[in-house]
């Protein structure tokens, strides 16, 4: 197994954490890793909320849009 993904937070006292965040692999072997993370979290919140994938996937999509958005407008 070949880690695509690593990710992680570093925090230096008297800074502000930063996050960290390498990706490795083919854009194939990136797009399934990223589909699986969003597929895994979709699922779980739908378990969590009590609510079907569908309705899961419709929130969590809407959210990562906004957080996107944000995350373009802070760059």
């Amino acid at each position: 197994m070949r880690d695509i993904i690593k990710a992680g937070i570093t925090e230096v006292k008297g800074k502000e954490a930063e996050f960290k965040i390498n990706i490795a692999g083919s854009e194939q072997e990136q797009s399934f890793a990223l589909a699986q993370i969003h597929y895994m979290k979709i699922e779980r919140l739908a378990m969590l909320n009590g609510k079907t994938f569908e309705q899961a996937k419709s929130d969590y999509l809407e959210a990562l849009s906004i957080i996107v958005g944000t995350i373009k407008d802070n760059n």
